[in-house]
């Protein structure tokens, strides 16, 4: 669709803040005063509340995911992590071939690596706020805050699928998909 909108000479704004900062453009202020929907300055402060609610928006989700990553997903994830290490540990003494229980050990220790890295990642990106200036400060939240966003979640996606449903401390995709 975004090739055929660009065929058409349709905008292409693939973020919410690319969408509030049409607001403020002046043909959408021309379009507004012409048919007495709104009159420039009813606009500007339509548009700074918004850009304002989209900041504090992302800001609060961003935080919220760290804290659920590291109090929720990192732990359940490091409690598997050391059953499979008790596994191998106990699995060793008898002799019994762990390379199956080794490979998950690999798997899972690396996707715990990879999270604890991306919730700090994301915790130093969201402390820092993006600056003074409320437009600044949305910037700093598109560009860096969900792509940090993404990131964790397509950690915990792939944790999601490698953990039991008996460590995993949330509703998994299957458990909303499929209620029991």
């Amino acid at each position: 669709w975004q090739e055929e909108a660009a065929r058409r000479g349709l905008l292409n704004l693939p973020t919410t803040l690319d969408a509030l900062e049409q607001l403020a453009t002046e043909s959408t202020i021309n379009v507004f005063e012409m048919y007495g929907v709104l009159s420039e300055r009813e606009l500007a402060s339509r548009h700074e509340i918004a850009i304002d609610q989209y900041f504090k928006t992302v800001n609060i989700e961003g935080e919220m995911m760290a804290q659920i990553g590291r109090t929720m997903i990192l732990p359940a994830a490091i409690r598997y992590l050391n059953e499979l290490l008790a596994v191998a540990d106990r699995g060793s003494g008898h002799g019994l071939e762990l390379a199956g229980t080794r490979r998950a050990i690999d798997i899972v220790n690396g996707l715990v690596n990879e999270l604890s890295d991306s919730l700090e990642k994301l915790t130093e990106e969201n402390a820092e706020l993006g600056g003074e200036e409320i437009l600044s400060k949305a910037y700093h939240m598109r560009d860096n805050i969900i792509p940090a966003m993404k990131a964790v979640r397509g950690v915990v996606d792939r944790l999601e699928k490698v953990i039991p449903d008996d460590f995993w401390p949330l509703p998994t995709y299957r458990d909303m998909l499929f209620v029991k």
